[in-house]
């Protein structure tokens, strides 16, 4: 990798520390914005009855109704047509509502293919993530209009060697999705521009790159568990919990080492508390069916799993995909 390229992940990381959401140019390359943010947890999906938190910045919407050429950003904040969000109900107001959404996402990330479905649609989008960057991204997003829900997943792509599943930090225990945001915090709702949620996407790619390059993961995040944190966060990170008051290591690192185990299980306790921990991080991982659609994205692939009922997907029922 290039040192300006290097230079450029580690500006827009310092940024993000500081709360500085990034500009997006038309193809889903970042480059350095100058537009603060107030820090905003996300709450990853529970499965099996755990609970986690994670997290990602709040999205920053671009206007992308605007034509544009390559290469211009569009800031955060901007509002526009016809991203903007439908006054009826979110993607069921009309036809012409979806397809106006994703012809914004067609044109703020040229190369994405749409395959409509009984409830919803499957979206492929190509990202650049950063400028000079040799290689690039893919992000599988499924939208469900008739559950009002969204699943996406991230791979890195480089060229005739295929493609690699970007996680595990920031991801759904049980299919390995993105977790960005939570709903409940006003980062994205259903029915708000699609385009302003792939740019979130975009920015938890990039987050992806800069641990891999530089080490760490960038920027306020969540994580109520202490084993996660323990396991996953770096020192020099934002603090996950709750409450933050700097690094983890100035907050909660030191409490959670020194947590004791219960009464009579000063070892074995411990020993299995990790184990499971370890054993439950395993789901993180996307499912076989989501890893052809990733590998299919130059032509809709003839198999029964591209073809299936969203409402199966996003209930989770990996295992018997009807088609439809």
């Amino acid at each position: 990798m290039e040192q300006a390229v290097k230079n450029r992940i580690e500006l827009i990381g310092q940024d993000l520390d500081r709360c500085i959401f990034p500009d997006i140019l038309v193809g889903g390359a970042l480059v350095p914005g100058a537009h603060p943010i107030a820090p905003i947890t996300g709450k990853e999906r529970a499965h099996h009855g755990q609970q986690s938190r994670k997290s990602d910045s709040p999205g920053a919407s671009r206007s992308p109704g605007a034509s544009r050429s390559p290469g211009a950003p569009r800031s955060p904040g901007a509002s526009g047509s016809p991203g903007a969000t439908c006054n009826a109900t979110p993607f069921a107001c009309a036809a012409t509502c979806m397809e106006d959404q994703i012809d914004a996402v067609m044109r703020s990330f040229p190369g994405s293919r749409s395959y409509p479905q009984a409830h919803g649609i499957w979206l492929l989008i190509p990202c650049a993530v950063l400028p000079g960057l040799s290689y690039g991204a893919r992000l599988i997003v499924a939208i469900n209009s008739s559950l009002r829900q969204v699943s996406a997943w991230g791979f890195w792509v480089a060229g005739k060697v295929g493609i690699r599943w970007i996680g595990d930090r920031h991801t759904n225990y049980g299919d390995g999705s993105i977790c960005a945001f939570d709903g409940r915090d006003g980062t994205w709702q259903f029915g708000e521009s699609l385009v302003k949620l792939v740019d979130i996407y975009a920015t938890w790619i990039f987050r992806h790159l800069h641990l891999e390059v530089l080490g760490y993961w960038p920027g306020p995040q969540s994580s109520g568990r202490r084993l996660e944190r323990m396991h996953e966060l770096k020192p020099n990170e934002h603090c996950g919990c709750d409450v933050p008051r700097g690094t983890y290591e100035q907050c909660c690192m030191v409490k959670d080492m020194a947590t004791e185990a219960p009464p009579g299980y000063p070892d074995k306790a411990e020993t299995y508390e990790h184990l499971m921990y370890g054993l439950e991080r395993l789901t993180r991982r996307p499912p076989a069916p989501v890893i052809k659609i990733a590998l299919c994205a130059n032509e809709k692939p003839d198999t029964p799993e591209f073809t299936t009922n969203l409402i199966d997907w996003l209930n989770g029922n990996w295992l018997s995909p009807t088609p439809t």
